[in-house]
């Protein structure tokens, strides 16, 4: 990681540690000169350098601390589990740069000084060789007392600098996001998994969205998907949720009223949610929403399940729909609701078609009326039981607004 990256995302902790770390290799050069002199001041040079790079190590240990505390304040208030890890995640690696920082700051005035002070402490313990006139001889034996004090502040620079470095090369636990923290796409797919979860309403906008920032193909009807790049396994859930909200899509395009949505047919084949090949083959045989044919079966007056009974008008839906939206083409105000009445015979077959317009005016487009009638002829239902079925069945059409 870049050096100016570091110090900014290591904040004020990273700062102290570099101008205390910047003032401890000045008093060691110092004390490292008083002691190659044989100056006995490179034992005090080299105790002000201990002190200055045990400072420095600890600003970025105190830095560290104090930003992962404020991380899990934060994080603690954020509702999305997932914007709350990023955020402790990042925490974690800015309150490491600032124990790093601090580690690498302190690192030479910490051996400079511990050298100068142990040595120096020699240097004042050894009695002078010329001694002047009046001067009292020092003695052989100062006391032991300079070496005490440089091994004692040699010992807790060294645990500070091993504590800063400790802090700074510390990992985490192991998390439920492995991939790094400036990985946008990964996060951003991550929290819009969160919303499917969650069935926010614009789950499925958000994971379109996320989707496309590994899909992004050349051309958007290509086909089987190939993304750009990989999704990571964590995220190993992506595929489900995808097929779940195509699914969605192709449900409120078949019942616009109850499931009001801003995606079309078009939309979801140039979407990154539709990867299954049994919804892109529903996504295709869907007709364009130009025209809307609702229908319920009506005075079954067998015994044929009502069921049964809709499923298999449902399968010719799309042939009912064409009629209309052919006769759309001449007339784009076309509507109305078409009865059509029919006989199930005892082995499933249709007969006796025609439009029964006695509760109400006959369908204004007689071309539509014909093929409408043709399509529930060519039905085959399952067989009913005890008898013929005699159904009333509506359709009704309306162009789409």
């Amino acid at each position: 990681m870049h050096v100016v990256t570091m110090l900014r995302e290591g904040g004020v902790g990273a700062y102290a540690a570099v101008a205390l770390g910047a003032l401890g290799l000045l008093l060691g050069v110092v004390a490292v000169i008083a002691f190659l002199s044989r100056s006995a001041s490179a034992f005090l040079f080299g105790l002000a350098t201990l002190v200055v790079g045990l400072g420095a190590a600890g600003a970025g240990v105190a830095g560290a601390l104090h930003g992962q505390r404020q991380t899990r304040l934060a994080a603690a208030s954020i509702d999305s589990s997932v914007t709350a890890e990023r955020v402790l995640q990042a925490g974690d690696a800015e309150a490491r740069n600032a124990a790093l920082v601090g580690f690498a700051a302190s690192g030479l005035p910490v051996v400079l000084g511990a050298l100068a002070a142990l040595a120096g402490a020699r240097l004042a313990r050894t009695p002078s060789r010329v001694q002047g006139h009046g001067e009292r001889a020092s003695s052989a034996d100062a006391g032991a007392a300079p070496t005490v004090v440089a091994v004692t502040f040699t010992l807790m620079a060294l645990l500070a600098w091993a504590g800063a470095g400790l802090v700074g090369f510390w990992r985490p636990p192991s998390t439920r996001y492995r991939f790094a923290t400036d990985d946008h796409d990964a996060w951003g797919l991550a929290a819009a998994l969160e919303e499917v979860e969650r069935d926010t309403p614009s789950a499925c906008d958000r994971l379109h969205e996320a989707l496309t920032r590994f899909w992004e193909p050349s051309h958007p009807r290509q086909w089987p998907r190939r993304m750009r790049h990989e999704v990571p396994p964590e995220l190993s859930q992506w595929r489900a949720a995808a097929d779940g909200c195509a699914e969605r899509v192709l449900t409120s395009l078949d019942q616009p009223a109850a499931n009001p949505t801003a995606w079309t047919r078009d939309g979801l084949l140039d979407s990154p949610l539709l990867q299954d090949d049994t919804l892109r083959a529903r996504a295709l045989a869907w007709s364009p929403a130009s025209a809307a044919v609702d229908g319920d079966e009506e005075n079954v007056t067998g015994t044929l399940a009502r069921e049964l009974l809709a499923a298999t008008v449902r399968r010719a839906l799309p042939r009912v729909r064409h009629c209309y939206e052919r006769a759309l083409t001449k007339n784009p105000t076309l509507a109305g609701k078409l009865l059509v009445s029919f006989a199930i015979t005892s082995r499933g077959a249709v007969e006796e078609v025609a439009e029964a317009n006695d509760e109400g005016p006959a369908f204004p487009d007689a071309e539509v009326t014909a093929c409408v009638v043709a399509v529930v002829a060519s039905l085959r239902f399952p067989a009913p039981t005890g008898g013929a079925v005699v159904v009333r069945y509506p359709f009704v059409f309306t162009p789409a607004r």
